[in-house]
């Protein structure tokens, strides 16, 4: 997630950075540059991911752990679509503020599976073991 939220705040920066400059606004990208500023971001994208991974893997549910991994590779995609300056308005406008409805509406899809198969936090019985087999057993 906190690679989805520096995406969220820097990426206007960098299509902003002209106009940023010349109004003496110094954020990331005008300090640093575009391409830095992209390495720093894909930096701290794959740091928090690469921590948190192995904590969903070894206490969350695999259907958890598949929507953590796929909020570090959304947030690298929109990184890497940074560097093509023709998307760097759709990367802004649409991907960087619209992660919010992606991650809500995946959190509230896998809490639903969660209240359907029984999961219940804190028991060891209902987080790895049982969850990830009832829920393809309910598809």
């Amino acid at each position: 997630m906190t690679g989805a939220v520096t995406l969220a705040s820097t990426s206007p920066d960098i299509r902003d950075r002209i106009g940023d400059a010349q109004a003496g606004v110094r954020t990331i990208p005008v300090i640093f540059g575009e391409e830095r500023t992209r390495k720093i971001m894909t930096g701290v994208n794959l740091t928090f991911g690469s921590a948190i991974l192995p904590f969903s893997l070894a206490y969350l549910t695999p259907l958890f752990t598949l929507l953590v991994g796929a909020t570090v590779a959304y947030a690298q995609a929109c990184i890497h679509l940074l560097s093509i300056p023709e998307m760097r308005n759709f990367v802004c406008d649409i991907l960087a503020d619209g992660q919010y409805i992606f991650f809500a509406g995946g959190v509230m899809l896998l809490s639903a599976f969660g209240v359907a198969t029984g999961f219940r936090p804190g028991r060891k019985d209902s987080l790895r073991d049982n969850t990830f087999h009832n829920c393809i057993n309910m598809l």
